[in-house]
């Protein structure tokens, strides 16, 4: 396989990559197309296309709300997606000229919380001090938080025996005034980014899914949800009888949920690993092979149900 032989050619180069490789790895199906998930990596490293990749899919299938979705979820996210194709271009940039790249923080050991609301066109309506409908803002905004930091986060944390044991502020570069100062969201809660300390047997693998778990938001989650749920409608109607439409039913279910748990655990882990070792450049790779990884291995579930 290509795979192995990369794999292994880069092993004594790459040690701490290659570690991380392989403690998602045990956790997930073997796959040998190593070219189909290369070929879609290519284009999914970039947020816009990633976004939506699947759109020929839906409408193929007639999902006009799957379709509607993607395209919505593209919109609202490219003020976002635009400053984290930037911050990648500076990393780029600094290896191309043998600088060493100042980032908002420390990449290797820390991760930030990422947020579904802060950074796009969303944002003004968790806007505690403008919005017309303060009550409305503050439930957005204290819902707007990551996995890590619910309960069912905190039970996984606790199964892998993982801590959060730092905080530091995320800063952000001030071109007026060239000066880094601390990062804030619309309401001034400034950003943190957390490190996290492993123990025991899956010490390198629970700290990993810290910070994938991290990456991953509880709205975000809840909207690829409510996407895969006309599916399963449409398959409620399919079959001659109850019992044909029940077994459908359950079939699609299945699979939406592999679809929904494959993709998003494939991007999360992807950028956790691609932003420990390469920062927001990293990231964006990260989570395009991620997500790649995610909707092949998606498939071959699916096909097997």
């Amino acid at each position: 396989m290509v795979s192995q032989v990369f794999y292994y050619n880069q092993a004594q180069q790459y040690p701490q990559i290659q570690q991380d490789y392989k403690d998602v790895k045990t956790h997930v199906d073997k796959t040998d197309s190593t070219d189909e998930i290369i070929k879609n990596s290519a284009l999914d490293v970039i947020p816009m296309l990633r976004r939506t990749s699947s759109l020929k899919d839906k409408m193929d299938n007639s999902d006009t709300i799957g379709v509607a979705g993607s395209v919505g979820l593209t919109v609202v996210n490219l003020p976002e997606d635009l400053r984290d194709m930037n911050s990648a271009w500076g990393k780029f940039k600094a290896f191309l000229k043998g600088e060493k790249y100042q980032g908002a923080y420390d990449y290797k050991n820390y991760q930030h919380d990422f947020s579904f609301l802060r950074g796009t066109l969303l944002e003004p309506f968790i806007d505690l001090k403008n919005t017309k409908n303060k009550a409305l803002a503050k439930k957005l905004y204290a819902s707007d938080k990551t996995i890590l930091s619910t309960g069912f986060g905190k039970k996984i944390r606790d199964l892998l025996g993982v801590e959060m044991s730092d905080q530091v502020e995320v800063r952000k570069f001030n071109k007026e005034t060239s000066v880094w100062e601390v990062a804030r969201d619309i309401n001034g809660k400034a950003r943190r980014a957390t490190a996290f300390e492993g123990k025991g047997k899956f010490k390198a693998f629970g700290e990993l899914t810290a910070r994938a778990m991290n990456r991953t938001t509880l709205i975000g989650t809840g909207v690829l949800a409510a996407l895969e749920l006309p599916k399963i409608l449409k398959a409620m109607n399919q079959g001659d009888n109850i019992v044909d439409q029940t077994g459908n039913t359950f079939k699609q279910t299945a699979k939406s949920g592999i679809n929904l748990a494959s993709i998003t655990a494939g991007i999360a882990y992807g950028g956790a690993i691609g932003s420990k070792h390469g920062g927001p450049l990293g990231s964006l790779v990260g989570m395009g092979v991620g997500a790649a990884f995610g909707s092949f291995t998606s498939k071959k579930l699916q096909e097997a149900i």
